[in-house]
């Protein structure tokens, strides 16, 4: 009795070399039972290929051989109209004997043993099978070129191809020549096994054998015996699961679940790279993490295995997927799944992606003690974890065990051992590397060159690069934008920009097109020899190239700006990158406050300030804490650097008052400015820290500028002249501003009446009299301040009293006036020059002193006065902005001018006459210092000291935020 799996269904042979690759020797022994009945239909109606194989047995190699091309001339000359030449080399190749007998339909078939043949598509007649009208004969079909794989290559092909038996056998004729020329190999292989069992392999060994030549990108098609096959690829499946829904489990993915019980652990590795490749690396966790939590009894748990896991580890990178690889090595570890050298190599290049090189080290040393032979791919990965530790020497070492092994090294390797010496800084080394590299008998690249070049050009040895381009052309190695771009940037750094433009304008010849890379090398090649037009030409000109300028291209355009002496073009730089998108970084305001900075002019120099409060703001140039009093900046432009000083020695002296453990910490206190990324290498902080140091002498700052290693550092002491300087003007202004709130309290200006002064005659005797006042001030010269006094008599005066029962005005303003030189003491000057007071007010001293007691009896014998502007030449002491350091700082003297300005224009008006001296004095400062762009625009030690705040009312009342906003309203303003 037959087994199932012995059933061959006819033309079964044929079916499998087109879906499964059957063995060839089924084929020959059917095709040896055919021959013998001189007729192919003889053999098509057999039922066993025990019957075949029986016959088979009795013909001799030659006879079998004779048998087939007998087969063959007769299928070939009966059914197809065709004939066998043969040709020099003894094959034989299809003519068509027939040529006048041409079908209705034709059609094109690659043919095994010839080229494209016209077939007749319609062989219905010469096999008996009636075929419809219009209908495309199955011999026209073309051969799939996947295999997929099944439990039983015999199955209904008519399911598949939609034809019938006799007509498909005649379409496998085409196959016949491919599948004799491959059989005699295959079947020495199986005689032993066909002798003893003549049965066709059973399914699953069948399904084996079809396993076994699985390559990737084969179809898959597990299915049951004598059923219709599925068919799977690892496309296919990758496919299904990029179709899933966000919420969907991987598993949901159309036939993933029947296609894992069909693939091994190599195809799923195939499969979770390609998801790896679409962008799914979540869904291929999801996947391989399901399969290793399967319990050990489970169909797929076998799944995960040595292959799948060495997959997962070397698609793992960044620091957050660098503990699962380490633990995914653990856990086989567990299992029991011994690590082989691709394991270790794919954990030593996570931890080299990561920067975990000494990690990476580590793991080598373990595949060295497991016994574990390194590959090449090892040694690349070693070799990278010291290129990035530095250690350049034991990375060209890495050559010598390369050799012992007899591996041939590829050009990569030899390419990351320059590299390595050329970051080093050895030149040497990397040339010796490259020599090697050509008596080895490996072909340079353009990577290799480009190398070489970048090694030279670190160390400066401008010559020997050059060199190297010369040897790469002369050697047939075409330069790429990449070796172009290195030289440039070797020729920016050397100072050499007309040869860096002759090179890009030979690149330009040689038909390579640049990239960003290259306009930054050349803009700032530019920039370092003061030729800022054609820097702009060339950031103009990058558009049209296909590139878009970034934040190195405005750096460095900014900074030839700057070295031509041309800060409106540099400003203008500036927005233009912001109007793009780009987010300037220290490198370009570096460039923008040295180009304001050194114009010298008073706009541009409180532009430079105001810029630098933006640069911090966005995080450039900001200050950062080392460690303990140490603080760190970016800066190394001249105007970058006294502007970050000078920020730093602010918040330095504000926050003494505040840091009581500062004052017992006798350690010195720095700041350390650095080159950024993008500053010159062979920038100099020399002239810089000479103009520091003298700025810190005329204004007596206890601080010193020195060189250091890593750049320039700024040294203050916290227990020197400056904390006692500080702790002196704290006391002593506090003691003056207590003073100034004790008027304010006892006067209460806001019991005043301004409605008084509003009248058309109050208004007019006010003018009057401050005019009288301000003429007797400029003919006696006395201070600003005491003028202003005498104004803040007079509002007092005119709301006590009707204008009707006051002195004229010249009289009443020298009595103002005298009360006010009363109170500072020095009411001698106008008690000596009578003869000035008589000519500017027309009164004798004695018509003075006799005013002088009927303003002092409508006072109610109170000549207090303490006005706006005494109380803002307070604060500015506060600050340390006394009279000799205005005369030094010319910013810190318009500063002061300009809230002087407010100040007057305040004090001509009757809006702010309720308002206390104090609160009007800070409106002004606060309007300056805004107007300037000087930031904090109200200091921190001016809040302590006064409790106003423009933060939302935080003084309780609001009343400094309304008394800017009236002198808004009012149109006062510098």
């Amino acid at each position: 009795m037959q087994n199932d799996n012995d059933v061959v269904r006819p033309y079964g042979c044929f079916s499998g070399a087109l879906q499964s690759n059957p063995r060839p020797s089924d084929v020959n022994k059917n095709l040896r039972s055919a021959s013998k009945t001189s007729s192919i239909t003889r053999w098509w109606n057999s039922n066993s290929i025990q019957d075949a194989s029986e016959e088979q047995e009795q013909l001799s190699e030659e006879e079998f051989a004779s048998t087939t091309e007998q087969v063959l001339a007769h299928i070939s000359s009966e059914l197809l109209g065709l004939d066998l030449e043969t040709q020099d080399s003894g094959s034989k190749v299809a003519k068509k004997v027939i040529a006048s007998e041409k079908p209705n339909h034709e059609r094109k078939l690659s043919w095994p043993f010839g080229g494209n043949r016209k077939v007749v598509p319609d062989l219905s007649a010469a096999s008996g099978v009636p075929s419809e009208e219009g209908s495309v004969s199955p011999l026209a079909s073309s051969v799939p070129s996947s295999t997929p794989l099944t439990p039983d290559a015999s199955y209904h092909s008519q399911s598949i191809y939609g034809t019938t038996d006799a007509s498909f056998a005649l379409s496998e004729i085409g196959q016949f020549h491919h599948v004799h020329a491959t059989a005699a190999a295959a079947e020495e292989g199986e005689s032993s096994s066909t002798a003893t069992n003549n049965k066709a392999p059973q399914g699953y060994r069948r399904l084996w054998q079809s396993i076994t030549s699985v390559r990737k990108g084969d179809k898959v098609t597990p299915t049951e015996l004598n059923t219709q096959p599925q068919e799977y690829t690892v496309d296919s499946l990758v496919r299904g699961i990029i179709s899933l829904k966000a919420a969907q489990a991987v598993l949901e993915a159309p036939r993933l679940a029947s296609g894992l019980r069909t693939l091994d652990s190599r195809a799923v590795a195939a499969l979770l790279k390609e998801l790896s490749k679409a962008g799914q690396q979540a869904r291929a966790t999801e996947l391989f993490d399901y399969l290793r939590a399967l319990p050990e009894e489970h169909q797929l748990a076998p799944l995960a295995d040595l292959y799948t896991y060495t997959t997962v580890i070397s698609q793992c990178g960044g620091h957050q997927h660098l503990r699962r690889a380490l633990e995914l090595v653990a856990e086989m570890r567990g299992k029991g799944i011994q690590c082989n050298v691709h394991t270790y190599s794919a954990l030593m290049s996570v931890c080299v992606k990561c920067n975990e090189c000494e990690l990476g080290l580590d793991v080598y040393e373990q595949l060295l003690s497991e016994g574990c032979t390194p590959n090449l791919v090892t040694y690349n990965i070693l070799i990278d974890a010291y290129s990035r530790t530095g250690q350049w020497a034991k990375a060209a070492d890495v050559l010598e065990p390369i050799a012992r092994q007899g591996l041939t090294p590829e050009a990569r390797t030899y390419n990351s051992i320059i590299s390595a010496c050329g970051k080093a800084g050895q030149p040497a080394a990397a040339l010796r590397v490259y020599e090697r590299m050509l008596s080895d008998g490996v072909e340079p690249t353009g990577t290799t060159y480009t190398s070489v070049i970048s090694a030279f050009g670190r160390a400066g040895q401008v010559d020997e690069a050059l060199k190297m381009y010369r040897d790469m052309s002369a050697r047939g190695c075409e330069p790429n934008v990449i070796t172009y771009s290195s030289l440039i940037s070797v020729l920016e750094r050397a100072g050499r920009a007309e040869a860096a433009l002759e090179l890009f304008e030979e690149m330009k010849a040689a038909g390579v097109r640049p990239n960003v890379v290259t306009f930054n090398g050349l803009v700032a090649a530019c920039a370092h020899s003061g030729m800022w037009q054609k820097a702009a030409e060339l950031v103009e000109a990058m558009p049209g190239a296909g590139c878009r300028p970034d934040g190195t291209t405005y750096s460095a355009l900014v900074a030839a700006f700057e070295s031509g002496g041309q800060w409106r073009q540099a400003l203008q730089a500036l927005e233009k990158a912001q109007a793009g998108g780009i987010r300037p970084d220290a490198g370009v305001y570096n460039a923008a406050l040295g180009a304001l900075w050194s114009s010298g002019r008073l706009p541009a120099l409180a532009k430079a300030v105001q810029l630098l409060g933006v640069a911090q703001r966005q995080g450039a140039l900001r200050m950062q804490s080392v460690s303990g009093g140490e603080a760190t900046a970016t800066a190394y432009s001249q105007g970058a650097v006294i502007l970050v000083t000078l920020r730093w020695l602010c918040h330095f002296r504000e926050g003494l008052s505040a840091a009581a453990a500062f004052v017992a910490n006798p350690a010195m206190r720095s700041l350390l400015l650095v080159r950024g990324k993008h500053a010159d290498p062979n920038h100099s902080f020399d002239s810089t820290c000479d103009a520091l140091n003298a700025m810190f002498a005329a204004f007596s700052v206890p601080a010193n500028a020195v060189l250091g290693t890593q750049g320039l550092v700024i040294n203050a002491d916290g227990r020197s002249q400056l904390l006692k300087d500080d702790r002196a003007a704290e006391v002593q202004c506090g003691k003056a501003f207590s003073a100034v709130r004790e008027f304010e309290n006892t006067c209460k200006v806001a019991d005043l009446e301004p409605e008084a002064l509003c009248t058309p005659e109050a208004a007019a005797l006010r003018h009057d009299i401050i005019s009288c006042i301000t003429a007797l001030c400029g003919g006696l010269q006395l201070r600003e301040d005491t003028a202003h006094d005498a104004v803040q008599l007079c509002n007092r005066l005119l709301s006590l009293a009707p204008c009707t029962q006051q002195p004229p005005a010249p009289a009443c303003a020298a009595a103002l006036l005298l009360l006010a030189c009363r109170q500072a003491g020095n009411a001698s000057i106008i008690l000596r020059h009578g003869q000035v007071v008589l000519q500017a007010a027309g009164l004798p001293v004695s018509a003075v002193l006799e005013a002088e007691q009927r303003v002092l009896s409508t006072l109610g014998n109170d000549p207090a006065a303490i006005s706006p502007l005494r109380v803002l030449h307070l604060y500015l002491e506060r600050l340390g902005c006394d009279d000799s350091s205005l005369q030094k700082c010319q910013l810190a003297h318009v500063m002061a001018l300009t809230a002087t300005d407010l100040v007057a224009k305040a004090a001509l008006s009757p809006a702010f006459i309720t308002m206390d001296p104090s609160l009007v004095a800070a409106a002004c400062l606060y309007k300056a210092r805004q107007s300037m762009g000087l930031v904090p625009s109200w200091p921190l030690v001016l809040h302590d000291m006064t409790g106003y705040s423009m933060e939302g009312g935080a003084d309780g009342t609001g009343q400094m935020n309304q008394c800017v906003n009236l002198m808004h309203m009012l149109g006062i303003s510098s």
